[in-house]
């Protein structure tokens, strides 16, 4: 009997490990989905500002152009192929930051919630 429990031991620690696996690797996917989605939905309203500004240069602050430009470099040079790289998480957060500096100057000042805060949602937890 004893063989056989540590046979049914062997057994499930594989169930464990392969179930543990695949549970991480699911994650990953999700979570990077998640990270991948909101990178891209930053750089696509950077690109679309620009746009609208470069149109209408008189619309915008130099101050505004330079944050933008900048921003838009910034976000450019984030990576997402390392899940453990903590300066891509450090320059996205940077780049939340001056995100809402911008959505303030277009408020006229008066900073407006984003729309996930303003339905009573969080942003999505990129952590693991």
């Amino acid at each position: 009997t004893s063989k056989l429990r540590s046979v049914c031991a062997g057994a499930g620690v594989a169930h464990a490990e392969k179930s543990g696996y695949n549970d991480g690797h699911e994650l990953g996917q999700r979570k990077g989905h998640e990270l991948g989605r909101e990178l891209g939905i930053y750089r696509g309203r950077v690109d679309a500002l620009i746009a609208v500004y470069d149109a209408h240069p008189q619309s915008c602050s130099d101050r505004m152009q330079k944050t933008l430009a900048a921003l838009r470099i910034a976000l450019a040079g984030i990576e997402l192929r390392d899940p453990l790289d903590q300066e891509s998480f450090d320059a996205l957060d940077r780049a939340r930051s001056k995100l809402r500096m911008v959505d303030a100057w277009l408020a006229g000042g008066r900073a407006r919630p984003a729309p996930a805060a303003a339905s009573g949602s969080r942003p999505p937890d990129l952590s693991f």
